[in-house]
């Protein structure tokens, strides 16, 4: 925290880490020192600013996982709004969340043009705080505040719903101007507190009929877009200090509510995966050139996103003389994207420059990275980092000659959210930080495991699969069974899932896993075989477990038969599963394998098969993952479910010793469990 004085102005400087969020540090600092420019006589107003990297991104989440630190945010807002001095915002780079709140309370705001403001609050199942609802509707009125705060969008300075918020839009740095706010307002001895303004309430009709129809599109009351017009409304109706209680309690209570801690948890997740652990960036060259190898239709993917990444890619197919024909695949996406002005032709035509039809431009043991779509064509002679990838099956071995990094670049590559990456005990430090740092570039979250065959979303979904098809051989209906998945918070269900992986794929790699773990024929092979061979292999086939036409999945009428004639094959054990739930035994599966996985050391936290679930394998984020939710929920229950279906799939429901562990000691994967 710095504080200068220009022309009798004191100019306080927040600075911290994080794009200057408000840490409980800061905010101790931030409250020393405006009282100290309130107090000292010499000085005759205040300007309130942030460090180089933007005025606030506003509170990190993680203070919420204790008691909220004091000052709060409110306390901070009260002060600046009550101070017998005028204090003005000067605002640049981001003014998020309690940032935005902060530069509410003051009595001007002077922000460059391209300052973006927002409250994310929402995205995490909160209310705006520090007395936001009640003063950005008195501001701009109940229409522009809704809209500000129940989409947790950014809007720039300029935008037309900012209007009334800021008192002046520069396209400078704005504390020059904010000074001379800040010295005009105190000469002229007349400055207005953001809770007298009434602008935004000189339309009550107006006001009330935005508020009703927020209201007609909200589906759940007890939600925070909610609490958000209880708030708003409050503002019009209460005093300025009873509508900042009436926030407070709405703000406590989202706190607890369950979809606050799903949503911190996935935050917090995300964050712990970002620095990738193991990684050396020191010891990494950087590498732009790639090679693609394998089999022709695995390459296009992983080369548009290579391309989209300021890659130079060069093909190599198993077959060379496929290498135009991919080329052509490639061009004719990028028109595509042209057409929907998705990318400028210009941007199209730099890509396709990086794109060679053959390595051999490449020099002679030069640093360049080889993903192997087909581990058995990678070349080892050339130079190159080897890197074996998604499409190959050695990924579930993990091993082929000269391969010592492995990496699942979850399809469809050039658009998908997440990578896992693994490396053996001998990887070269320097080659594995040049491969992650290239595969960076692309945004994407970068998951470390350990190489466990098949990495880890590879198992976690085969335990989904596998328990669908168990539950189905004993009698559930599938298209229920994908039902209550996408209760349980995937996006498809398992069923729907298989047919979009294609059921040979997913047999084929049901058999690697099983022949890795030295464990039988994957109990629901059998269903997969039969209709991949009747030519019903899923989504491109137009027909798998749902038949497929433009409108999407249709659940197949005449699917009966077929597992009529499966379940008469009396390989599983039968079980009455009227009294079972379906939803419970699909969590506990997967739940089951993770705790495998976590006390093999396969991967190293729990949080980061979470962060693959709902990165990778389409569960909902703001359910925070499977984890988190069997902790929620509590253990129990989905033990007593492993127990009693452990019959039907012992490999697959019988307890593992740490979820036994869990229950007997009132653990959950984060902790305490509820």
């Amino acid at each position: 925290m710095q504080h200068v004085r220009r022309d009798g102005v004191a100019v306080l400087s927040m600075s911290g880490a994080a794009r200057n969020a408000l840490s409980s540090a800061l905010r101790r600092d931030l409250n020393t020192e405006l009282n100290n420019a309130i107090g000292d006589p010499d000085c005759i107003a205040i300007v309130l600013r942030g460090g180089p990297a933007g005025f606030s991104a506003g509170i990190n989440l993680v203070e919420y996982d204790k008691p909220l630190e004091h000052p709060w945010v409110d306390a901070l807002c009260a002060l600046i709004e009550d101070s017998p001095k005028p204090v003005v915002a000067a605002l640049h780079g981001v003014a998020l969340g309690a940032g935005f709140a902060l530069a509410l309370a003051a009595h001007a705001r002077v922000a460059h043009s391209g300052t973006r403001f927002a409250f994310p609050d929402i995205r995490l199942g909160l209310v705006p705080y520090g007395g936001t609802t009640q003063r950005l509707p008195r501001l701009a009125g109940a229409q522009a505040a809704l809209q500000i705060m129940a989409t947790g969008r950014s809007f720039h300075a300029t935008s037309d719903l900012l209007r009334l918020v800021l008192t002046r839009v520069v396209d400078s740095d704005p504390i020059d101007e904010a000074c001379q706010v800040a010295r005009t307002l105190a000469r002229s001895g007349r400055w207005q507190r953001t809770c007298d303004v009434e602008t935004g309430f000189a339309d009550p009709e107006t006001y009330f009929k935005s508020l009703a129809v927020m209201a007609d599109q909200l589906k759940d009351p007890l939600s925070a877009e909610a609490g958000i017009v209880q708030c708003v409304e409050a503002a019009l109706l209460l005093p300025m200090d009873q509508g900042i209680e009436f926030e407070k309690s709405i703000f406590q209570s989202c706190l607890t509510s369950t979809k606050f801690r799903c949503a911190r948890h996935a935050f917090v997740a995300e964050r712990r995966v970002a620095n990738v652990w193991g990684i050396q960036p020191e010891l990494g060259a950087d590498i732009r050139d790639v090679v693609v190898t394998g089999a022709a239709s695995a390459l296009v993917d992983v080369s548009v996103m290579g391309l989209d990444i300021d890659w130079h890619v060069s093909l190599k197919p198993n077959n060379p003389r496929h290498a135009m024909m991919i080329r052509e695949r490639i061009a004719k996406l990028y028109d595509s994207a042209v057409s929907r002005k998705r990318i400028a032709p210009k941007a199209r035509e730099e890509r396709m420059s990086r794109l060679y039809t053959d390595p051999k431009h490449l020099v002679q043991n030069s640093q360049h990275i080889v993903f192997g779509m087909d581990v058995a064509s990678l070349d080892t002679a050339d130079g190159g980092i080897l890197v074996g990838t998604e499409h190959s099956e050695d990924l579930v071995h993990l091993h082929a000659e000269g391969v010592q990094i492995w990496a699942r670049i979850y399809a469809p590559a050039h658009s998908s959210q997440l990578i896992e990456i693994a490396a053996s005990d001998v990887a070269d430090p320097g080659q594995l930080a040049a491969v992650v740092g290239a595969l960076a570039r692309s945004g994407k979250t970068i998951v470390r495991t350990s190489p466990t065959p098949g990495l880890i979303g590879r198992n976690l979904e085969s335990a989904l699969w596998t328990a669908a098809l168990c539950l189905t051989k004993s009698g559930a209906d599938p298209f229920e069974v994908d039902a209550v998945a996408r209760r349980l918070g995937f996006t498809f269900g398992p069923f729907e899932q298989l047919d979009n992986q294609g059921l040979a794929n997913v047999a084929r790699q049901m058999l690697l896993v099983a022949e890795t773990r030295e464990t039988s024929v994957p109990r629901g092979f059998g269903l997969l075989e039969r209709l991949s061979v009747a030519g019903e292999s899923g989504r491109r086939k137009g027909v798998g477990f749902y038949r497929y036409d433009e409108n999407g999945a249709i659940p197949r009428t005449d699917l009966g038969r077929v597992l009529a004639e499966w379940r008469a094959d009396r390989s599983v054990e039968k079980m009455n599963l009227s009294k079972t739930d379906l939803q419970k035994a699909l969590h506990a599966a997967v739940i089951n394998e993770a705790a495998r996985l976590l006390s093999e050391g396969a991967v190293t936290r729990a949080s980061d098969m979470d962060v693959i679930l709902f990165k990778g394998l389409g569960y909902d984020r703001a359910m925070g993952g499977l984890l988190i939710q069997a902790d929620l929920q509590g253990i129990f229950p989905l033990l007593q479910i492993m127990k009693r279906l452990r019959g039907i799939a012992p490999e697959l429901w019988t307890p593992h010793a740490m979820i036994e562990d869990m229950f007997k000691n009132g653990q959950g994967f984060y902790g305490r469990a509820t």
